[in-house]
């Protein structure tokens, strides 16, 4: 994908949130659960909402979440589960191969996560 394209990705995808914002503030029942959430859990990610601070929606570009992919989505941070009608022998071989093109380390240069809040 295109920066260009990626870029506009993001800021489709931020107007929905945007929204979904205004929505979810709107209704007292939501305001309230989120509210409770946040005096029941301080200080862990349970005290957050779901759809994070109106600052982080506004500021977030495609290269962030691009750093982030490269940074989180690696193999070592994976885990490949089966279940169902599959043949569990050959589970292994099929995540070889998904796995194939992932970064077995993290970029060295880590981004330190942003605390808002």
């Amino acid at each position: 994908m295109s920066v260009r394209r990626a870029q506009a990705a993001v800021e489709n995808e931020r107007q929905v949130i945007l929204r979904e914002m205004e929505e979810v503030e709107s209704q007292i029942e939501e305001v309230v659960f989120d509210r409770l959430h946040e005096v029941a859990y301080v200080g862990t990610p349970l005290a957050r909402t779901i759809l994070g601070p109106t600052e982080n929606i506004n500021s977030i570009t495609a290269d962030d979440i691009s750093r982030y992919v490269k940074t989180h989505y690696t193999a070592p941070r994976m885990v490949l589960a089966a279940a169902g009608a599959v043949e569990h022998d050959q589970a292994p071989a099929v995540g070889a191969v998904a796995a194939a093109t992932l970064s077995t380390m993290p970029p060295a240069s880590r981004v330190r996560p942003r605390t808002v809040g």
